[in-house]
């Protein structure tokens, strides 16, 4: 039986916060059809059990929480009011009302009560440890109400920032962002990623914490040496971290990858070991299609916007993000396919 469910987005990165629920149901196989979309929110048709709603969750970084869609209505309370006693829950226990407000226009306090007066009527209370989650998303326009089913807790990503990891580098990803991109490039369990500029880590680890396979390989001793430290605080067994030149991976991987992952370097604050952008891009692109199934996808970060200009050896360029992750600096990541 097909439901609408609503996810409800971070605004940090709008676009890429509905991309990533849209690729990571894609790396699922799961069937579904989006009926609306917005900065705030994504609401598709699907036939999704609880179970896998909890299982997609548990990737999502972008997100905030997933609800079975109850109801949408404009701010008028009557309308609110009247659309509560038109859509009754099923009763799983304890109750709370909780709510999101995205509009500094709209007063969100008789909103919910409204909502909860219709709710909460023969229903045991619990603000703090309740059984079932009734969610108000109030928006300049609309106001969506859910029956929650899973939030996402991203205060995992924060704990998992580079500074807290064994090894450490400044020049890592924030862990959302590093999961993001991994869900952009649609793979699941049975998946290979590989990073073949892996430096500390960090996609690997995202990676390997959504139980798919991760191969790194990286230019300096060093670093591989701290990703393989950094995937073992968390009890990650890579398939291999390999050191070697991005030119010799097609040498070392007898069986072709899933998909692609990396962030390539800076150029000013990274070495090149003297060699330019253009011909370490070029060199890459030829290693990446070589070792990339075809269908597969490759996810890459770069200083540079119009990546078109380089030699991309054929792979099919998609969508660009434009992310900015550091202060002042902008990076962008771009996303090939490789042709059947």
């Amino acid at each position: 039986m097909m439901h609408e469910f609503i996810f409800d987005l971070s605004k940090e990165y709008p676009l890429l916060a509905h991309d990533e629920v849209i690729h990571c149901l894609n790396g699922e196989h799961i069937q579904y059809e989006v009926t609306k979309t917005n900065e705030n929110a994504l609401i598709l048709n699907s036939n999704l059990s609880d179970e896998t709603i909890n299982h997609v969750a548990s990737r999502l970084s972008m997100t905030f929480s997933i609800g079975e869609l109850l109801f949408e209505s404009n701010t008028s309370l009557g309308s609110v009011e009247e659309k509560a006693r038109n859509h009754p829950i099923k009763d799983k226990g304890s109750l709370a009302v909780r709510y999101k407000n995205r509009s500094e226009s709209i007063e969100s306090k008789s909103l919910v009560q409204t909502v909860a007066n219709v709710y909460t009527r023969k229903r045991l209370v619990d603000l703090s440890n309740p059984d079932q989650v009734i969610f108000l998303l109030i928006t300049p326009k609309k106001i969506f109400v859910s029956d929650q089913i899973s939030q996402v807790n991203r205060s995992l990503f924060e704990q998992r920032k580079a500074q807290f990891r064994p090894f450490f580098s400044p020049i890592s990803l924030h862990p959302k962002i590093a999961r993001s991109l991994v869900n952009i490039s649609q793979v699941n369990e049975k998946s290979t990623v590989l990073d073949p500029f892996c430096g500390t880590g960090g996609i690997l680890l995202e990676a390997g914490l959504m139980n798919i396979n991760v191969i790194g390989s990286d230019i300096s001793e060093n670093m591989v040496s701290g990703t393989r430290k950094n995937l073992s605080e968390y009890n990650i067994n890579p398939v291999d971290i390999i050191h070697c030149d991005i030119g010799e991976i097609p040498t070392f991987l007898s069986s072709l990858v899933d998909a692609v992952v990396t962030d390539f370097p800076y150029g000013k604050s990274t070495s090149l070991q003297g060699e330019s952008l253009k011909e370490l891009y070029t060199r890459s692109f030829m290693s990446i299609n070589q070792v990339l199934k075809p269908k597969g996808r490759a996810v890459i970060g770069s200083a540079v916007e119009e990546i078109d200009t380089y030699v991309t050896s054929g792979l099919n360029h998609v969508i660009t993000y434009p992310l900015h992750v550091h202060r002042s600096l902008t990076r962008y990541f771009h996303v090939f396919e490789k042709a059947p």
